[in-house]
């Protein structure tokens, strides 16, 4: 039978009587047993008051426990129906006494009562006495009353919402100061959704969006530009690390133009597929593809592949990397057996590691000569591997935040130990170009900036720490420093403890609350290691035509991560910590290091350089920070993002 007062309404579904005009009336009625096990003691007889009772809630939805209270509002003038409870005490009858349930269908002045006990109810009795009850079609009037079984209705609503059958009965047996009670709470509700909407639908419209910043480096299709997701859905390798990885593995690989047009390549948690297409335009015959996301894979990756022109040497799997590797390991010859390159460069904060690990390294999609390539975070440096099944690592590199694994053939292990040696070699002559050009610094005349102030005397209050954005510190004039003894040098010692102590690569003194041009890096980020290079006053010469997208991230802003577009190469002038003058050239990671550390003795922040859509990403955690500021600094004049 059609689904009744709503409850199952009333207490524990044991009756559902049906109403469907306001001439008619059922009554489910508890019969208490005299051991008191049977329904709740009936409230007071006689002429009740009605008064509200909650028997709707925005959130929660139809208030079953309170249906009971209905009987307060409605029994008086035999409308709808009511749930009522039979006396305890004073029953002696065995029929009062039995416990269990009636229901009484009243209609027409015809009324029949049919009991039942615990657990007893019989549907069809119902409908057979409901049926005998209503009125035909013909005595309704025929036209569109509730009681009219003819007419063809349009569902009824309730703010704009379709009811179902037991909710059309409970509303339809409510008084007019109720639902006019109930559609208020529901015009309240549906504004504070209001309010909450746009930005979960500018959040969800972000990831819908899409930008064509990455290029394809070398190979057939260079230069090609890549679309890409805009947000967080997938974190594309840069052209600096993806060249860089290239180049590593082309060299152990023996290559040293291109890779064999006989390997293929796996390019697992592909995303944009930047590395596997990249492999494809320098020479790889076959490239497989594994991406979760199909609105990636249909908007980005496919569309990627068609711009490059790449598309008959790709293969497309959308679904989850760990999937694949697992359904690998249970077929047969699987995507076609091994492969010679693979590429696992997750979502860091979405994959487990150590499960990630354990399945490539009893996959059979690797083979003994295999090069791995496995990007990783510095927090879960621990969970990286020496060995990866029969492969043994042979590379590890850092790239600003992005660290790299790469694994290859034990036999390469002689190899390894020559590469280093020759890496080792090369590092050692570039850090005496460094110190030649340090050494060689010539006494030119470095043309000052006349408008900008002179300090005579650094003062600082130790220990030095971070300012995080948007304190007004780093927006402020930092004036040239014409000082240069024992406090200079004190100062930049402090300054490169506070970077490596929150790992950084690069800090500028506004960053530390002291106002001056001087900024310190070492592009390692690791004490002991690499070259510390300190510039005062430095000043830029000119800059190189070529341009790269990097991910950048700043100690100020120590949750943000983003794209920001910099020349690749710039001629500087400067000063070391005894005053004199010097030219230096920079190239890659350093220069953008420079560049970075350089806006800040400017004033200038590293959103500053986002372009829009890139920006919009980052905007709200912003504001979020800009917020977090003003709360504990009520009142501060800070600049806000645009």
């Amino acid at each position: 039978m059609s689904g009744a007062c709503a409850a199952q309404a009333a207490v524990a579904g044991r009756c559902r009587p049906q109403v469907t005009s306001a001439r008619h009336a059922t009554r489910c009625q508890a019969r208490g047993g005299g051991g008191g096990g049977g329904g709740r003691r009936q409230r007071g007889g006689g002429n009740r008051q009605a008064e509200d009772v909650e028997i709707f809630n925005i959130e929660s939805g139809w208030n079953v426990e309170a249906l009971e209270e209905m009987g307060d509002l409605l029994g008086a003038d035999g409308r709808g129906w009511s749930v009522d409870a039979a006396e305890d005490d004073g029953a002696t009858s065995d029929e009062d006494s039995s416990g269990g349930w009636s229901v009484e269908v009243v209609a027409g002045g015809r009324s029949e009562v049919q009991q039942f006990s615990e657990g007893e109810y019989d549907d069809a009795w119902l409908d057979e006495e409901w049926d005998a009850a209503a009125p035909s079609s013909s005595s309704s009037g025929g036209g569109s009353g509730s009681g009219g079984k003819g007419a063809v209705a349009t569902p009824p609503t309730f703010n704009s919402r379709v009811l179902r059958t037991a909710e059309q009965q409970l509303i339809a047996s409510l008084p007019r100061h109720m639902l006019r009670r109930l559609e208020e709470e529901q015009r309240e509700a549906d504004k504070e959704k209001a309010k909450l909407k746009p930005a979960a639908m500018k959040k969800a419209a972000a990831r819908l969006k899409t930008h064509e910043q990455l290029r394809i480096i070398s190979g057939t299709a260079a230069g090609r530009r890549l679309r890409s997701p805009q947000g967080d859905q997938t974190r594309p390798m840069m052209e600096m690390v993806r060249n860089a990885v290239f180049n590593m593995v082309m060299s152990l690989y023996g290559c040293a133009s291109g890779l064999p047009a006989e390997t293929r390549w796996l390019d697992l948690f592909a995303g944009t597929g930047a590395v596997g297409i990249e492999a494809l335009s320098r020479g790889v015959g076959e490239c497989h593809f594994v991406e979760m996301s199909p609105w990636v894979v249909s908007n980005c990756l496919n569309h990627n592949l068609e711009t490059c022109e790449v598309e008959s040497a790709a293969v497309v799997h959308t679904g989850k990397a760990e999937d694949f590797l697992r359904r690998a390991a249970s077929l047969n010859r699987f995507a076609g057996g091994a492969f010679d390159f693979m590429s696992v460069c997750p979502p860091y904060e979405l994959v487990d590691y150590n499960e990630l690990y354990d399945l490539v390294e009893v996959s059979p999609l690797l083979h003994e000569e295999s090069i791995v390539i496995v990007e990783y975070p510095k927090k879960l440096a621990a969970l990286v591997r020496p060995t990866l099944g029969p492969l043994h690592k042979l590379r590890d590199r850092r790239y600003g935040r992005t660290f790299l694994a790469i694994y290859g053939p034990a036999a390469a292990g002689a190899e390894r130990q020559q590469s280093a040696e020759r890496g080792a070699a090369q590092a050692a002559r570039a850090r005496n170009r460094l110190q030649d050009l340090l050494a060689d610094m010539r006494a030119e005349d470095v043309e000052e900036d006349i408008s900008a102030p002179l300090v005579t005397k650094l003062e600082w209050q130790s220990p030095l720490a971070v300012l995080p954005y948007p304190d007004p510190r780093l927006r402020a004039v930092n004036v040239r420093i014409g000082v240069f003894d024992d406090s200079l040098r004190r100062l930049a010692e402090e300054m490169f403890e506070v970077m490596y102590q929150d790992d950084g690569v690069g800090l500028a003194a506004p960053q530390v609350g002291v106002n001056v041009r001087l900024m310190v890096f070492n592009e390692t980020g690791e004490k002991d290691k690499g070259e510390e290079i300190v510039l005062v006053n430095p000043q830029i010469v000119n800059t190189g035509k070529s341009r790269n997208l990097f991910e950048e991230g700043c100690l100020s802003f120590p949750t943000i991560y983003a794209d920001v577009e910099r020349p690749s190469k710039v001629r500087i002038k400067a000063q070391d910590l005894q005053g004199r003058k010097f030219t230096l050239s920079l190239t890659g990671f350093p220069a953008r290091i420079f560049q970075h550390e350089y806006d800040h003795l400017d004033g200038t922040l590293f959103h500053d350089r986002m372009e829009p859509d890139v920006l919009a990403t980052v905007k709200q955690q912003l504001v979020e920070m800009e917020e977090a500021y003003l709360t504990k600094n009520p009142g501060a004049d800070i600049q806000r993002v645009a």
